[in-house]
């Protein structure tokens, strides 16, 4: 069936283009991380988390659907996401790990015995993803020390208009219910990553 295996060898040669080659850089990144080794396993799980959850957002339809199909916005927009939107959408969702991670005191305690202050270890994070400085600023703005479920909302609203590129205001139920998706699908992952870092410890 040749047309099949044309069709699988596009995807998978679209998959690396838009996410693999990033995410192979990443993890090789984090592996020369060797000045602290709670850096590079925190980089390195949360890349390897961040891609898994991507590949599964941008290449499958997911549930809910409404009446024009999957509201997964990342699916829909496929064809307009390239390499840059994606690497903006894993730097995005890095706070996103980042917001749920200085949450528990406990995770604070784990930087300080590694010999960093919260904002030190932000700032580790953000040189090491190669945050701009308008990023940093969002961050800093409409992220840091807000509570959890406001600052997850502006977020995926941040990402449905600066990675996406679509308007807010033109279907806000279908953004909504795209971002609740969303999040309850990474919030898996997430728990997956902090499982993961501890055995690593």
């Amino acid at each position: 069936m040749p047309s099949l295996l044309n069709v699988i060898s596009g995807k998978n040669y679209r998959k690396n283009v838009l996410l693999g080659d990033t995410l192979i850089a990443l993890n090789k990144k984090s592996r020369e991380a060797t000045e602290n080794p709670f850096v590079r396993n925190w980089t390195l799980l949360c890349t390897t988390s961040i891609g898994i959850f991507l590949e599964k957002l941008i290449w499958n339809e997911l549930e809910p659907r409404d009446q024009i199909g999957s509201i997964n916005l990342f699916y829909k927009n496929l064809k307009q996401l390239n390499k840059d939107k994606v690497t903006s959408a894993i730097r995005a969702l890095v706070f996103q790990y980042l917001m749920w991670f200085l949450s528990n005191d406990s995770n604070v305690a784990e930087l300080d015995r590694n010999g960093f202050t919260t904002r030190t270890f932000q700032q580790r994070l953000f040189d090491f993803y190669s945050h701009t400085p308008e990023e940093v600023n969002f961050f800093r703005k409409e992220l840091e020390g807000q509570e959890s479920t406001a600052a997850s909302s502006r977020l995926w609203s941040y990402m449905v208009t600066n990675v996406l590129g679509e308007s807010a205001n033109d279907y806000p139920q279908g953004r909504i219910a795209f971002e609740t998706m969303a999040l309850g699908v990474m919030v898996g992952y997430y728990k997956t990553f902090i499982e993961t870092l501890d055995e690593s410890a």
